[in-house]
């Protein structure tokens, strides 16, 4: 079967509009990112393999979510985290719906068993987060909840 350019573009075309299709409807990762710091009471910065612990607390201190015991690669003191990311388990749906949350970050050296770190560290959004909850409210001229 000999395809000729018409054809051809006809299919190249279906195929970006089902790939931009696939794109604008992929859901947002429920993920929060999160990069710390750690080293030892002298102050020598952590390298290596290391477990750590994450919970998030409302502002009564009641737990949210936790991680349970993850291995993460520490480098020079930095590690990163991708809380709720598999196999921890997801963040709960409406976690961000409270006014205040902490993260409680506990770490295990390989020497003093799993301490906490203090103080707990506020989550705090990023400005555009902030810009994006002015669109759930959004109503355009007509007092209407919509687009423009």
């Amino acid at each position: 079967m000999v395809l000729n350019n018409s054809t051809i573009k006809k299919i190249l075309l279906l195929l970006l509009a089902v790939s931009i299709c696939t794109f604008a409807f992929a859901q947002i990762p429920n993920i929060i990112p999160y990069q710390g710091q750690i080293s030892s009471k002298t102050g020598k910065a952590y390298d290596g393999n290391f477990t750590f612990q994450f919970e998030i607390l409302d502002k009564s201190s009641t737990s949210l979510w936790n991680s349970g015991s993850i291995t993460l690669a520490v480098h020079s003191g930095t590690y990163t985290a991708h809380l709720g990311e598999n196999p921890q388990p997801p963040l709960p749906d409406g976690l961000i719906n409270n006014n205040v949350l902490n993260l409680k970050v506990s770490f295990n050296d390989g020497v003093n068993g799993l301490e906490t770190m203090s103080p707990n560290i506020q989550i705090l959004p990023v400005p555009y987060a902030m810009r994006a909850g002015v669109a759930d409210s959004a109503l355009n001229s007509n007092g209407q909840l919509g687009w423009g």
